[in-house]
């Protein structure tokens, strides 16, 4: 009976050890990579890197790339807060990316951040936004039609920009949008006739 509480104290402690040098080197890690923490309604979690780190990502290759898309359409090399696209969007908290606890964009606010350009299709791909903020940037062009596909969107924030045209009727209806800013329509801007024909 002695030497059976012996060898539970034992394995505890051994157990106790490896639980707590695998905890520190996770910390080392933790560190290192700079991936934050985060929690949800039952609890804490923290997440680590692992092996192949470099190659893995909560968000999905299509989500990425369509934010990498955006990136470069816009400028991005010249933006206010700039993104490192070799990292994970959600892991690595890029600018202005909100992220569900399955790693789906749920919302990107870019306002204020140096945007050129006409609004590309990529947000198409995004289907999981409920807010998209874009306002006091340089975007030019139409506000695309192809916002209509985010029918999760119950935010869309555009004013302040070099838009034409007004608001697509299949935008302004989507299902849960709550609140739609965009700058009065100059229906005498050049092109501003062909965006309302969309």
């Amino acid at each position: 009976m002695l030497l059976l509480i012996y060898y539970l104290l034992l394995t505890s402690n051994l157990l106790h050890l490896t639980t707590s040098d695998v905890a520190e080197e996770q910390k080392e890690l933790f560190d290192a990579e700079g991936i934050q923490r985060g929690s949800f309604l039952s609890g804490q979690w923290v997440s680590y890197p692992q092996q192949g780190a470099n190659t893995r990502c909560a968000t999905s290759q299509t989500e990425k790339n369509a934010l990498v898309s955006i990136f470069n359409s816009l400028g991005g090399t010249g933006w206010t807060t700039t993104w490192d696209t070799n990292k994970c969007p959600c892991l690595h908290q890029w600018h202005g990316v909100v992220c569900d606890a399955q790693g789906h964009i749920v919302s990107l606010d870019l306002s204020q951040n140096g945007l050129v350009g006409p609004i590309p299709a990529a947000f198409q791909a995004l289907t999981w936004l409920n807010s998209i903020k874009l306002y006091a940037n340089a975007l030019t062009g139409c506000i695309p039609t192809f916002f209509a596909g985010n029918t999760n969107l119950q935010t869309l924030y555009l004013q302040n920009n070099k838009l034409i045209g007004s608001i697509p009727q299949s935008v302004a209806t989507l299902p849960y949008l709550i609140s739609i800013f965009v700058d009065t329509p100059d229906n005498s801007a050049p092109g501003s006739a062909d965006c309302d024909m969309q």
